[in-house]
């Protein structure tokens, strides 16, 4: 399987590149590609799980030296990850969480106002 067509035609290569500016610091993280005779890369078909699993360590908000550190013991599959990584990846779920409880703050804000705005009746007083 071609990987990088693959991940190129799903957008995914392209996300991994853009959404860091430290992504040329990641991206030899991600696999050793092999060389075409023409010079062509060509990633085994696990590239695929790779990229996905930096996209979303990325979209959570963890900064490329987070996911290099944590990138060695994925693909070791050790089940102890250094204490101060640990520390790391708790603090990052704790900044997650916060976010989530914003988000969803937020969406029952718009519930409110899409509601008050769908009521003739409404005069949008509940949602200052």
């Amino acid at each position: 399987m071609w990987v990088r067509h693959l991940l190129d035609h799903e957008g995914l290569h392209t996300a991994v590149l853009v959404k860091s500016d430290c992504a040329h610091d990641v991206v030899p993280c991600l696999l050793h590609a092999c060389r075409s005779p023409s010079g062509q890369r060509h990633y085994p078909d696990t590239a695929v799980g790779r990229v996905r699993l930096i996209q979303q360590l990325y979209a959570a908000g963890l900064p490329s030296r987070v996911v290099r550190e944590v990138l060695p013991c994925v693909d070791s599959g050790e089940a102890q990850a250094p204490p101060a990584l640990l520390d790391r990846l708790t603090t990052e779920r704790v900044r997650i969480d916060q976010r989530i409880n914003d988000l969803l703050a937020a969406r029952d804000r718009l519930d409110d106002m899409i509601a008050g705005a769908s009521d003739p009746e409404s005069d949008c007083s509940h949602v200052r």
